[in-house]
C-alpha cells in the first residue's frame, strides 16, 4: 500500500508529525503563512522549500491525500469543506466549527466524503490522555455500572494569546474570548462523552440534546464579552447529565484537565492540583471502608493499542495524545479502524458550544442542540458583519479585515419573543362568519403571492412561494386566512412556522405574516399567526421568536397584543424600542382624539 501523503496547515498542525511519521505517512507539503514558522515546520517534517507553501489553495493542488490542519478555528471548516470535496481526508484542530452555517457545510461535505471512503476526524486530543483512555476502558468494562453524571473543566489563563506583540488582537481574541458562552469547550465536553457513551449500542449513540448556560459577570478582563468563569449544563437524550467549567480569563494556577465521573458502581475524580493523584472508587472492592484508590493501579485495563504506542508517543505533545490522534487518523484513512471521533461527535459537541452563546444571552434558558440532521436539513440565515482575522494558512500575518455576508442587513431588525406555551393556551383565534383559517396548499401559491407582495413590496410569485415558504426545508407550516365570497375563496392572511437554529435554537420563528390591507383591524393577521404558533408549540418549541421592523407599528401593535416582549440584542435596540413605544403611544392619542372630535 503506498504511503499516505499528507500536508500540514498551520503552525499548531506540526504536533501531529511524530504520530503521522510512526504510522507510515509521510508529510509532503506545510502551509503556514508566517516565514519563519513556515520554514521550520518545513525542515521538521523535511519537506523541500518548494513545498513549503502559504496559500491553501496551492497546498490542495500538491497531489496530497489528506490535510492536517491546526488553523485558527475559524478556518477549521471551510478549509476542511475545500479539501474534502477535493477528495482529501481530513484532521481538523477544534473546534470544528464557529456557525451552525459552518456546521452545515462541514457536515455535507464529510457525510458526502464518506461515501467515497473518505475521512473526517475531529482532533482532540483531550479524549488521547492516559487517564481519561483508561478511564473509558474501565466504563466499557463495566466497572463504574450505569454512568449518568461527568464533569470537565478547561481552566486555563491565556491572556497573554489575546494580542499580538504590536497590541493588534489575534483570532483567539475574537473567536474564544469576543464572544460570551462555553465557546471552547470541546477539552472537556469531549473526554467526558466519550466514557458516557462507551457502552452505548453502536446504533443508538447518545448526543447532547440540551443545553444551560450561565456565566460569572465579567470582573478579571473586562474588555472581553466572555464572562470570567462560564458554566455550560448538558442534558443528553438519554437524560445524563454533564457540567462543564470553561475560565480563560481567571488569574489562577492552570488546571485545564479536571474532571468528574459517577455511575451506579463506582465514581472517579481526577487530581486538580500538583501533588495530587487521579483517583477511582468502585462498590466492589469496600474492604477497609469507602475509599479512594489510585486510578493507576488500573493501568492493566489500558487498551494494547495505548500501551504499545506509549514508548514512541511518550515525548510528543499533550503528553502522548498529539501522537495517538496522528496515528489513529491514519489507520482510519486506510480502513483499519473506525474513525474515533467523526462528524457527528464533532457536529454535535460544536453546536452546544454554539448554543451555549444563546442560553447564556437569555439568562441560562435550556435551549435544544439541533442534531446534525436538522441542521442539513434547515435554511440558515446569513449573520451580521463582522470583523475577523485574515483567512491564510495560519495564525501568522493576523490582520483585521471587515467581512460581509451577501444579504446581510446593515441594521438588524428587531427581535420579540415570547414563551410558547403562554402564546398556544389562547389556541387558535376565532374569526368571524364566513372566514376560515387552514394550512395552505400548493394551489395557494398564486394568491399567497399577491398577498406577500401587498404587504412586503414586489418580488413575489408563485415559485418563489413555494421555494421559500410552502417547499422551503426550515419552514415546518405555512397557514393561510380565506374568505368565502359569492362562491370563491380569498386568501387574507397568512403566516409560517419557521425553524433557524443557527440564530434561535430551540425557538420556533414567526415569519412572513401578513392581511390583506383591505381587512386591517380584523385581527385576521393575529389569527394567522396563532395558528402558526400553536403548531409550533405542538412540535416541541419552547418559545416564539420573530423579527420585525421599527416602521411596522401595526404589526409591533399585534405581537404585542399576542403575548411578544421586546428582546435587546443589539446596543441600539433600547433608543429604537423607546422610539416604537412612544410612536405606538402617539397613535393611540391620535386615534382617541379622531373619535372624541367625530362624537361632536
Amino acid at each position: 500500500m503506498a504511503a499516505l501523503r499528507v500536508g500540514l496547515v498551520g503552525w499548531r498542525a506540526g504536533a501531529f508529525l511524530p504520530g503521522l511519521v510512526a504510522a507510515g505517512a509521510v508529510v509532503a507539503a506545510v502551509c503556514e503563512l508566517e516565514p519563519g514558522r513556515r520554514r521550520a515546520l518545513g525542515e521538521a517534517a523535511g519537506v523541500p522549500p518548494n513545498h513549503r507553501l502559504d496559500r491553501y489553495e496551492d497546498l490542495l493542488d500538491a497531489g496530497l491525500d489528506a490535510v492536517a490542519l491546526g488553523t485558527p478555528m475559524h478556518l477549521h471548516a471551510p478549509q476542511a469543506v475545500a479539501a474534502l470535496d477535493g477528495g482529501l481526508h481530513v484532521l481538523s484542530e477544534v473546534t470544528a466549527a464557529v456557525s451552525f452555517g459552518q456546521c452545515r457545510d462541514l457536515g455535507r461535505a464529510a457525510l458526502a466524503a464518506a461515501r467515497t471512503g473518505r475521512v473526517y476526524m475531529l482532533a482532540e486530543n483531550y479524549c488521547y490522555s492516559r487517564q481519561n483512555v483508561l478511564v473509558r476502558e474501565l466504563v466499557r468494562r463495566g466497572a463504574f455500572g450505569t454512568v449518568y453524571y461527568a464533569e470537565g473543566e478547561y481552566l486555563h489563563d491565556v491572556k497573554d494569546m489575546h494580542h499580538n506583540t504590536d497590541g493588534s488582537p489575534t483570532w483567539r481574541h475574537h473567536w474564544q474570548v469576543g464572544r460570551n458562552g462555553c465557546t471552547y469547550g470541546t477539552h472537556s465536553l469531549g473526554p467526558v462523552m466519550q466514557w458516557l457513551t462507551a457502552a452505548d449500542p453502536a446504533d443508538r449513540p447518545d448526543r447532547v440534546a440540551r443545553v444551560s448556560c450561565l456565566g460569572s459577570g465579567r470582573h478579571t478582563d473586562p474588555e472581553h464579552a466572555m464572562e470570567d468563569t462560564v458554566i455550560l449544563c448538558c442534558q443528553l437524550a438519554s437524560g445524563r447529565l454533564v457540567r462543564i467549567r470553561l475560565d480563560m480569563l481567571s488569574n489562577r494556577p492552570d488546571a485545564p484537565t479536571n474532571y468528574t465521573l459517577q455511575g451506579t458502581a463506582g465514581a472517579y475524580e481526577s487530581a486538580r492540583a500538583a501533588g495530587e493523584t487521579d483517583r477511582v472508587f468502585f462498590c466492589t472492592e469496600q474492604e477497609g471502608g469507602r475509599r479512594w484508590r489510585p486510578l493507576e493501579s488500573y493501568a492493566s485495563a489500558l487498551p494494547a493499542w495505548y500501551r504499545d504506542g506509549w514508548p514512541p508517543a511518550a515525548g510528543s505533545g499533550h503528553g502522548g495524545a498529539d501522537f495517538f490522534v496522528a496515528r489513529d487518523f491514519v489507520r482510519a484513512c486506510r480502513a483499519e479502524i473506525p474513525v474515533s471521533i467523526g462528524i457527528e461527535d464533532a457536529v454535535n459537541w460544536t453546536a452546544a458550544e454554539l448554543v451555549s452563546q444563546e442560553s447564556i444571552a437569555r439568562g441560562g434558558m435550556p435551549l435544544a442542540v439541533p442534531s446534525l440532521s436538522a441542521l442539513l436539513s434547515a435554511k440558515l440565515t446569513p449573520p451580521a458583519p463582522r470583523s475577523e482575522p485574515h483567512a491564510g494558512c495560519g495564525a501568522g500575518g493576523e490582520r483585521p479585515v471587515v467581512v460581509s455576508d451577501p444579504g446581510a442587513p446593515g441594521v438588524p431588525q428587531l427581535v420579540m419573543r415570547a414563551p410558547a406555551a403562554l402564546l398556544a393556551a389562547a389556541g387558535v383565534r376565532d374569526v368571524p362568519p364566513g372566514f376560515a383559517v387552514r394550512q395552505a396548499l400548493d394551489a395557494d401559491a398564486p394568491d399567497l403571492a399577491r398577498l406577500l407582495s401587498g404587504a412586503f413590496g414586489g418580488g413575489w410569485d408563485a415559485d418563489r412561494v413555494r421555494r421559500d415558504l410552502l417547499e422551503a426545508g426550515d419552514v415546518t407550516a405555512t397557514f393561510v386566512v380565506t374568505m368565502r365570497a359569492e362562491g370563491s375563496e380569498r386568501l387574507v392572511a397568512t403566516a409560517s412556522d419557521r425553524e433557524v437554529p443557527d440564530r434561535f435554537p430551540g425557538a420556533g420563528y414567526l415569519h412572513w405574516v401578513a392581511a390583506d390591507p383591505a381587512m386591517a383591524g380584523s385581527g385576521l393577521g393575529a389569527a394567522a399567526s396563532l395558528a402558526a404558533i400553536v403548531h409550533s408549540q405542538a412540535g416541541g418549541a419552547r418559545d416564539m421568536v420573530l423579527e420585525t421592523d421599527d416602521h411596522r407599528l401595526p404589526a409591533v401593535a399585534t405581537y404585542l397584543a399576542l403575548g411578544f416582549a421586546p428582546e435587546y440584542r443589539d446596543p441600539s435596540d433600547p433608543a429604537r424600542w423607546a422610539a416604537v413605544f412612544r410612536a405606538l403611544a402617539a397613535g393611540r392619542r391620535s386615534t382617541r382624539t379622531a373619535a372624541a372630535v367625530a362624537r361632536l
